[in-house]
């Protein structure tokens, strides 16, 4: 699946895919999401606790999307 999630800075291929996974299929389905919960919820995906490298990821992220919507 195509998607744009690897716009975003430090999002890639794995992580794009982490986020597929578990139902965000583009930088819009991050809106008014909480990165604790997103990475909660691959955590729970994995059935494994993902590396907190990952958690710090997902904060840019939404970060990124919201800079975007407000900086248009």
């Amino acid at each position: 699946m195509k998607s744009d999630l690897r716009e975003i800075p430090g999002i890639g291929k794995s992580i794009e895919q982490d986020l597929l996974n578990i139902g965000y299929g583009s930088i819009a389905y991050l809106v008014g999401q909480n990165s604790e919960g997103i990475y909660l919820k691959d955590c729970c995906y994995k059935e494994y606790k993902e590396d907190r490298c990952e958690l710090y990821v997902l904060r840019l992220a939404v970060y990124a999307y919201i800079q975007v919507i407000y900086n248009r």
